[in-house]
């Protein structure tokens, strides 16, 4: 399994929200989203070490804004592609 994402700039970190979700852990690949709510941004928490994802240069704070070529504005959409 292949999936392409198109990642923004690491953003300043917010305040936190109350009610927020945690953690959600995609596989493969392990790599683990920081989601406060479905309309907030797919938001990179954590990459496994020496994983593909690091290798690629993905870093924990950065934002997914594209799944396969289409924009993502948050993290429903985020979960639809």
């Amino acid at each position: 399994l292949t999936v392409e994402f198109k990642l923004g700039a690491k953003q300043a970190e917010p305040a936190p929200k109350k009610g927020g979700f945690g953690q959600q852990t995609l596989s493969p690949g392990g790599l683990v989203f920081a989601v406060s709510g479905f309309e907030d941004p797919a938001k990179i928490a954590e990459v496994p070490k020496d994983g593909p994802a690091a290798k690629a240069g993905i870093k924990a704070g950065m934002v997914v804004v594209a799944v396969d070529g289409k924009a993502v504005g948050n993290y429903r959409e985020f979960r639809t592609e």
